[in-house]
């Protein structure tokens, strides 16, 4: 039985890559916080030419001329370097409608990233990020998963501010350790590959200067290499609907809740359609500018027309996230 649900779990792992142990992946995650951070207040985060601004009136104005004053216009730091350790507790860690067996499972990160500013409307991103996912009871289910991916977001400002982005990414994942080999492959063995472009909108609402709710809408077209025993390609498209509320509680302390929903259309499995929901929370304690602290949990629900593909998986756990910008 557990030999079938490992099989299981790489299976359906790959179909929603990266792997989403009851909630949004870990790079899901990154993006919509980086998404949020850059949309809070508009396009306030970017940078502005505050020249021109005139000094306040005084009685030497005559002899001085007009004074202006000129205020320190902050330096771009593009270039970004992350990584992040964590810890989960998931109660069904093949993400199986039966026999269903909790495992904790560990998430390392590493990466870069650099953001490029064309205009303070228009900007955009290339990132590459490198995971690995460890489970302590079942280690035949660990992978490594490679990420590349580049962005580009418009924000406009005539529409409401309404933020739209495409991005691709390439997805490539390899078996973790030497346990994989009886599921057919040795450590670093590639076993799935994956290109993905997307496209969406996101949009902003300030509620207060600590408090924000974002909503958006994305679709993603998937063509994957991978497939599965049967020889059917399990290439999909993905519809999902966002939304979310942020509540800076003070600067070193931020809280926030999101619910996602996707209809994932199985173009080339008979028919087959998904509906995936996401609800999670998440709790963020800042300890210095580079170092914070993450807590979250989050409860998956995926209602298939294929009943073996249904399934529910409650997660939660945390760790610690660095990120050093230049």
């Amino acid at each position: 039985m557990v030999a079938m649900a490992c099989a299981s779990v790489l299976i359906i792992g790959v179909e929603r890559v990266p792997a989403q142990q009851g909630g949004v992946s870990q790079i899901e995650q990154s993006r919509q916080e980086q998404a949020k951070q850059k949309l809070k207040g508009g396009v306030a985060s970017q940078p502005i030419d505050t020249w021109g601004e005139s000094a306040p009136a005084t009685t030497g104005d005559a002899d001085l001329g007009v004074q202006q004053i000129l205020k320190e216009k902050k330096k771009e730091r593009p270039l970004t370097f992350f990584s992040d350790y964590s810890c989960f507790y998931t109660d069904n860690a093949a993400m199986t409608a039966a026999n269903p067996f909790f495992d904790f499972m560990q998430v390392g990160t590493v990466g870069a990233s650099y953001q490029h500013t064309f205009t303070p409307l228009f900007f955009g991103d290339v990132t590459y990020r490198h995971q690995f996912f460890r489970y302590s009871n079942h280690t035949d289910l660990a992978f490594d998963v490679t990420n590349p991916s580049c962005g580009l977001t418009y924000v406009a400002k005539d529409w409401w501010e309404l933020a739209f982005y495409t991005r691709y990414d390439y997805t490539r994942l390899t078996y973790g350790n030497s346990d994989n080999e009886p599921l057919g492959g040795a450590e670093g063995t590639e076993f799935y590959k994956n290109h993905d472009v997307t496209v969406g909108l996101q949009k902003m609402f300030e509620l207060s200067k600590a408090q924000h709710i974002y909503a958006g809408t994305a679709a993603k077209f998937g063509m994957t290499d991978y497939r599965e025993p049967d020889q059917v390609d399990p290439q999909r498209y993905e519809y999902s609907a966002t939304a979310g509320y942020t509540l800076d509680v003070s600067r070193w302390f931020q809280t926030g809740v999101n619910y996602r929903y996707a209809y994932n259309d199985y173009i080339m499995q008979s028919g087959r359609a998904d509906g995936n929901q996401v609800v999670s929370n998440n709790y963020a304690f800042k300890l210095t500018e580079w170092a914070t602290i993450n807590l979250s949990w989050s409860f998956t629900q995926n209602i298939s027309n294929r009943s073996e593909r249904n399934y529910r998986n409650l997660s939660a756990g945390g760790g610690l996230a660095m990120n050093v910008r230049f």
